[in-house]
């Protein structure tokens, strides 16, 4: 996951597909979907914020 989140914030495009919550976390925004169509949707706080909580 510090991988993908290194890579994004250097300008990379990341799609991550879970049902994880703690990988949830790491994203900017988080789309939900119910029987394919999109329910709600949150952006998250900045990177920095995520990968301090996570150590």
């Amino acid at each position: 996951m510090r991988m993908l989140r290194t890579r994004v914030d250097a300008g990379a495009a990341g799609i991550l597909v879970t049902h994880e919550p703690r990988h949830a976390a790491w994203a900017d925004r988080i789309v939900f979907l119910r029987d394919g169509r999109v329910v709600d949707e949150s952006r998250r706080a900045g990177a920095e914020t995520l990968l301090s909580d996570a150590r």
